[in-house]
């Protein structure tokens, strides 16, 4: 036999695997619903390589009989090693596409922002792996007829976590049963409660794959409405359903523990604002504002240098005497809006105890900027605060201290009360400067005597 006719002989066989190639990827597509350009080129790529090492090995096949019979058995070796070849080459491709998929999948879910989303994402993922129109996690609800879904495809695609509910007969999800792992259903009523989540109409089979949680099963994984009608589902695809229940599984407890660590998170922050502040007019504590003015003392630049405002109600025992201690508690409640509107962002108000308040200005030129600080919350309180029908006017004693060079935040802590004392014994609703290093006496600002409750 001469080379040219074995040569056309090859070329005839690898037109013919290309038509057939062709056919057979085309039918694939009509099945499934389209395909993807990597998987036609790997199929066609594939296919004419096969024919080529099979067309090869049958024409020295060929070759060989033309010129001695007697030695045909030389071909079983390497037909058999080819066969071999070609089915473990064929397992092996399965396997890279099959763990590319689950890469992809993990990908997905890894990039949602939130269990809602990665979930979603799984349900896409599984569609395309499994070739299924159908896809679904469902979660019943312990002791009622109604679970909770997303689906993707059908007539049921909707919210995520959207409601189902179950007329009549027994518990639904009982015909569904809590297997040990995934299985492919085909009983009627199972499918009947497929088909409730998933609106797909008549189904002949559908994988069911139980989220496991703690303790026991959550929930499932429902894909069902194979594309291809040629090729059912297989074992393979039972094992693929098993690795997306349990990637599903992952992402709800990763979901728990993040719901975990912000339900701590919260906790921690509560703990910290407790610490640090008042727990009636939430206003720092005398230990949080002692630590601003540490912070303030070591944080000195430059000519400014921090001061305190020393503040005590006048006649504040009256409110609580006649009125009652819950409209004393407002009237603190309502001193400590007051001294919120008024002060700049950094400055700190706190409640020391009682009707007794401290301010402290990280940062002022002169004493005066901290008088005119004090008049503006002196101005603040002048409106009334309304309770159990008495117009209750707050009046205030404040007492201003400037920090001297070396101060500790006790020392500047007591200037400014015994300064807020000359204020109140002068009558009250007014300030008082504290001494300066010289020793000079505090000096009075002005006071007014008036009533607290009009």
């Amino acid at each position: 036999m001469a080379t040219p006719d074995l040569l056309a002989a090859l070329v005839a066989l690898m037109v013919g695997s290309l038509v057939g190639v062709l056919a057979v990827q085309a039918a694939i597509a009509i099945s499934v619903g389209g395909l993807a350009k990597r998987d036609l080129f790997d199929g066609v790529g594939f296919g004419l390589g096969a024919t080529a090492a099979t067309g090869c090995l049958a024409l020295v096949g060929v070759a060989i009989l033309w010129v001695d019979t007697g030695v045909a058995w030389l071909l079983a070796a390497p037909t058999i090693a080819l066969w071999t070849a070609y089915r473990a080459y064929t397992r092996l491709r399965q396997q890279h596409g099959r763990l590319r998929q689950l890469f992809r999948t993990t990908q997905v879910m890894h990039e949602a922002d939130d269990v809602e989303s990665s979930l979603l994402g799984l349900l896409a993922q599984a569609r395309e792996i499994l070739r299924a129109e159908h896809a679904a996690v469902v979660f019943p609800l312990p002791g009622r007829r109604v679970a909770l879904q997303t689906a993707i495809g059908g007539a049921q695609e909707g919210p995520v976590m959207r409601e189902v509910r179950f007329d009549g007969g027994r518990e639904p999800w009982a015909a569904i049963g809590d297997a040990d792992g995934c299985r492919l259903v085909t009983e009627p009523a199972a499918l009947a409660v497929v088909d409730r989540h998933l609106g797909a109409g008549a189904l002949n089979e559908a994988l069911i794959a139980p989220l496991r949680g703690p303790d026991d099963t959550v929930g499932y994984l429902l894909v069902a409405g194979r594309r291809s009608t040629v090729q059912p589902y297989d074992e393979g695809d039972l094992g693929l359903m098993g690795t997306l229940a349990n990637l599903a599984s992952a992402a709800l407890e990763r979901g728990r523990l993040q719901q975990r660590m912000r339900e701590l998170d919260d906790v921690r922050k509560q703990l910290r604002h407790e610490v640090d502040h008042d727990p009636l007019t939430a206003l720092a504590n005398r230990r949080h504002l002692l630590q601003r003015l540490q912070a303030a003392l070591e944080d000195r630049r430059g000519p400014q240098r921090p001061a305190v405002l020393y503040l005590d109600l006048d006649r504040f025992k009256e409110v609580n005497d006649r009125i009652g201690h819950h409209a004393g508690d407002a009237l603190l409640i309502a001193v400590a809006d007051r001294l919120r509107e008024v002060l700049r962002d950094e400055d700190t108000a706190a409640r020391l105890g009682g009707d007794e308040f401290a301010i402290v200005l990280p940062g002022v030129a002169d004493v005066q900027e901290a008088v005119v600080v004090a008049t503006r919350i002196l101005d603040g309180l002048e409106r009334p605060v309304l309770l159990d029908g008495l117009a209750l006017r707050p009046r205030a004693s404040i007492g201003i201290a400037l920090a001297l060079d070396q101060e500790q935040p006790d020392d500047l802590m007591r200037r400014a009360d015994a300064a807020m004392y000359v204020a109140k014994q002068a009558g009250g609703h007014g300030h008082s400067v504290a001494a300066d290093a010289s020793g000079a006496s505090p000096r009075e600002g002005s006071s007014a005597a008036v009533r607290l409750i009009a």
